[in-house]
């Protein structure tokens, strides 16, 4: 499949949670056919009081990040052409806060599940997001904002 002038579209065509989504469950997968364990299972329970922060900070992130969206009245969708370039709110800080977001939960996921397999299944994941996904959003917001996206990337990093 032709993929779309970088104008029309990002071009991406596979929603990015369910990148997150599918990757932890080959991963859920892998450790029932070959089991590790990411800590001990004396750590487990404490593994809690770093998991639930991130899962707090992850949909925090998530959230936002959305809700931006919504206000500008820009498609959170990245398979549509964006009509607004959003750089208020936690957008100064990261160029991707919701997939950041995707990020802290899937890594507090993988602590309350023991997962060394989700561990090391996040490494192809964040290949993934950052050539597929944010590299063609940012082919395509640098061809519909020109100089004004190339500024704000100059001062906001892609992921922190």
């Amino acid at each position: 499949m032709n993929s779309p002038h970088p104008a029309d579209s990002p071009g991406v065509w596979f929603p990015p949670p369910f990148i997150y989504l599918t990757t932890f469950g080959v991963s859920w997968w892998l450790n029932r056919v070959w089991p590790t364990q990411l800590i001990s299972e004396s750590f487990v329970a404490d593994s809690a009081l770093v998991a639930k922060p991130l899962v707090v900070a992850g949909v925090v992130l998530a959230m936002a990040g959305l809700f931006s969206f919504a206000k500008h009245r820009t498609t959170i969708e990245p398979s549509k052409k964006a009509s607004k370039l959003i750089t208020d709110g936690l957008y100064r800080i990261s160029r991707n806060p919701i997939y950041l977001g995707f990020t802290a939960m899937y890594l507090a996921a993988t602590l309350r599940t023991n997962n060394t397999w989700a561990l090391l299944c996040l490494l192809p994941v964040l290949a993934i997001m950052n050539r597929h996904v944010i590299a063609r959003e940012e082919r395509h917001l640098t061809a519909v904002f020109g100089d004004s996206y190339r500024a704000y990337c100059q001062k906001v990093r892609r992921w922190l």
